[in-house]
């Protein structure tokens, strides 16, 4: 059986996985866009030594590569913005990727299994079991603890190999939040897919670089693992091809790429589209003739909320994983679904958003002391409280964008006076004036334009991800979620396409 899976990110790896347990070889294509000769040399050098031993050269462009743009903190691989492409010029532009491995390179690799119960507009048998998560999972590392979180998030690993070191003041904090969970209010360490083990090649080093790029490939990356799969002859990966549109031909799938501005046609018996929500909708336009009509996505919004922790405290940067270190798990009387809450110690990229690089080292410490008392709290909200992006193709190439919220500020504010009280009684303070609240164009959490149903339609997919009168293509990315869940979303991405590779190549 000839297969081909379009793109490179995350739910493109669940449906790979799925295929390499069948010991079925599929075509993996891609736009292939990478970062430039000049980051991947550095990220070679950085790789031969331990952090300890970078130059001041080496960490003095590692520091720049943290720069903000806009005042707005935002994760670059390596300083490149090769990451981000936008539709449009106008402020309520969508962002989408040409990247090779999507919006792998920047995934924060939060790994929380999402509750049932989030996922309730969904039709019962689009819903990956624990065993899909388990599946997908198996050979990732995986960094977790059994705490309070695991009695309602079940961890998608049975065993957890290694886990992150963290600093005593995040272990002082974690023991802190447990006096005050509930029912409602669950706390733990964060699960992250970083290589934590000693014994490993790329184990973390914690050099503080985390959300500038790994230097030692310690943070799952499914544009890594595309690379291996390739290099040892588990796939045939194909690059530089553009997906414009496809078709049924005699019973198969003839698809219409752009390669060197020509178009090359190749048939396929089966079809997975892993393109992102964005291009994968402009795809199905283009197939099926949807120009000039609306095309819905939800998103799921966040809200930034510095905190103040005036305990003693050390901040010990760089010698750290900045990843997220903490996570809350929390329901209000008026958010019902679980709100997903991420802690973290200053990262390098708030450090240079408030200019910390820029100053002069007389003065550092008197810096590292006032970072010391500062926390950064993000809160992700389920998309039934988030907003939708109203999407419209024309013909003449020209795309069009509208974006709303819904009582955003309302929910915001909600969620932000539960976690004041809360955190107030371990003297955690959160100033109203500083929250910062979700970015138009930032939403990267999006999807829905197909939503599964029971029964396929021109504008809605079935449990297998297929549209009707198009049973051989299956579209296996967020394209396809009637709802976006607060929680971590690249696992549920894995997941949902191991599922239905999985369920379909058993036909």
């Amino acid at each position: 059986m000839k297969i081909a899976i379009i793109g490179t990110g995350l739910s493109s790896y669940g449906s790979i996985k799925a295929m390499i347990d069948k010991k079925i070889k599929p075509y993996v294509f891609d736009i292939g866009l990478e970062e430039d000769k000049i980051i991947k040399k550095l990220k070679k050098q950085l790789q031969s030594k331990n952090p300890n031993k970078w130059s001041k050269n080496e960490l003095s462009t590692m520091e720049s590569f943290s720069k903000t743009k806009n005042t707005k903190p935002r994760k670059y691989f390596f300083g490149s913005n090769y990451i981000y492409k936008f539709f449009s010029k106008t402020k309520e532009s969508l962002t989408f990727t040409n990247a090779l491995g999507g919006f792998g390179n920047i995934w924060s690799a939060s790994a929380l299994v999402p509750q049932e119960s989030d996922l309730n507009d969904w039709p019962k048998k689009c819903i990956p079991s624990h065993k899909d998560y388990l599946k997908v999972c198996e050979n990732l590392p995986y960094s977790a603890y059994n705490d309070s979180i695991s009695k309602k998030f079940t961890h998608p690993k049975q065993v957890i190999e290694a886990r992150i070191n963290y600093s005593e003041k995040i272990h002082r904090l974690k023991n802190k939040l447990d006096k005050v969970n509930d029912k409602d209010f669950l706390t733990g360490y964060a699960r992250n897919f970083v290589e934590a083990s000693n014994s490993a090649k790329n184990k973390c080093r914690y050099c503080g670089f985390c959300n500038t790029g790994c230097a030692y490939n310690s943070i799952f990356n499914p544009r890594d693992e595309v690379i291996k799969l390739s290099k040892n002859g588990k796939i045939f990966l194909k690059t530089n091809l553009k997906l414009e549109k496809f078709e049924v031909y005699m019973k198969k799938v003839l698809l219409t790429f752009m390669h060197s501005n020509k178009k090359k046609k190749i048939t396929f018996d089966k079809v997975f589209l892993a393109s992102g929500a964005v291009n994968t909708t402009k795809i199905i336009v283009n197939s099926l003739d949807l120009y000039e009509r609306e095309h819905t996505l939800k998103h799921a919004t966040f809200v930034v909320m510095p905190s103040f922790n005036f305990s003693k405290n050390k901040f010990d940067w760089p010698n750290s994983n900045t990843l997220s270190s903490i996570f809350i798990e929390f329901k209000t009387k008026l958010i019902r679904k679980w709100s997903h809450c991420q802690v973290n110690e200053p990262n390098e990229i708030i450090m240079s958003y408030l200019k910390y690089f820029k100053l002069n080292k007389f003065f550092r410490p008197i810096f590292n002391f006032i970072l010391s008392k500062i926390l950064i709290v993000m809160v992700q909200l389920h998309s039934k409280y988030g907003g939708i992006y109203k999407i419209k193709f024309n013909r003449d190439g020209e795309i069009e964008t509208k974006h709303q919220l819904i009582n955003h500020k309302l929910y915001a504010d909600n969620l932000f006076t539960t976690l004041r009280n809360k955190l107030a009684k371990i003297n955690i303070y959160m100033p109203k004036l500083l929250i910062k609240y979700g970015y138009d164009n930032d939403n990267f959490y999006i999807g829905g334009s197909f939503p599964f149903s029971v029964r396929s339609s021109k504008m809605h997919t079935d449990i297998n991800g297929s549209l009707k009168n198009f049973k051989n293509i299956h579209i296996v990315d967020s394209t396809t979620f009637p709802s976006i869940p607060g929680t971590s979303f690249g696992i549920l991405l894995m997941a949902n396409s191991y599922r239905i590779a999985n369920k379909v190549l058993k036909k």
